[in-house]
């Protein structure tokens, strides 16, 4: 997976756009959260920041995920964060002023730990 940031920040799996979105910050920062880009099994992620008001400090966090942005499709306000945990996608997001989580990676791995044996 390659991302590149210029007016737009492009997505390429295997050398083919696989998402496009005009860059979200008029800054000097790159739009790309730290923690991201991310790919798992054939799937994408890309965390991005926007800028919502004219200060600096006043952004939102987006999350997209195989093309899909999650604040659209999920209600969020925000995307906090995106990682990928035992292969398996996991955010932190902002709804209705409450963080939440997508544990599901979380569950999965808790799972797999309990019914390894113990040494």
């Amino acid at each position: 997976m390659t991302v590149t940031v210029t007016d737009t920040v492009q997505v390429l799996l295997d050398g083919r756009l696989v998402y496009e979105v005009p860059t979200p910050w008029s800054g000097v920062n790159s739009p790309i959260t730290s923690e991201s880009p991310r790919s798992w099994d054939g799937h994408w992620g890309i965390g991005l920041v926007e800028e919502v008001g004219v200060e600096v400090s006043q952004v939102r966090g987006r999350a997209v995920l195989d093309g899909q942005e999650l604040n659209q499709a999920c209600g969020y306000e925000q995307t906090l964060t995106l990682a990928v945990i035992d292969g398996q996608p996991f955010h932190l997001f902002e709804r209705e002023g409450t963080i939440g989580d997508d544990a599901t990676a979380v569950r999965k791995r808790a799972e797999r730990l309990a019914l390894r044996p113990s040494r």
